[in-house]
């Protein structure tokens, strides 16, 4: 069931949380360092939460396991790639 996709997903997610946080990294220098550690703080936060959120209902069985354990993962590479394509605007 679910955790045995969080389990299928967690190396992926071990790439993309550096990745996300090489990407707040960079914005720091390009920023402000507050508003670059808060959001990165956040971004975190909201990683464990959704990751919680999909997990209950797919224990709960009212989304499919696959959904629940892929979900995050997907959300937040999104996440990633949009911070990384702003990050190349602001070197140019």
């Amino acid at each position: 069931g679910t955790p045995m996709h969080q389990k299928m997903a967690f190396p992926l997610v071990c790439l993309m949380m550096p990745m996300l946080g090489f990407a707040v990294v960079l914005d720091l220098h390009a920023r402000r360092f507050a508003r670059g550690a808060f959001t990165g703080l956040i971004i975190a936060i909201g990683y464990y939460l959704l990751e919680g959120f999909m997990v209950s209902l797919g224990q709960d069985n009212h989304i499919p396991s696959v959904v629940a354990g892929w979900t995050t993962l997907v959300v937040f590479t999104a996440i990633v790639l949009y911070l990384i394509g702003r990050l190349e605007k602001i070197g140019n």
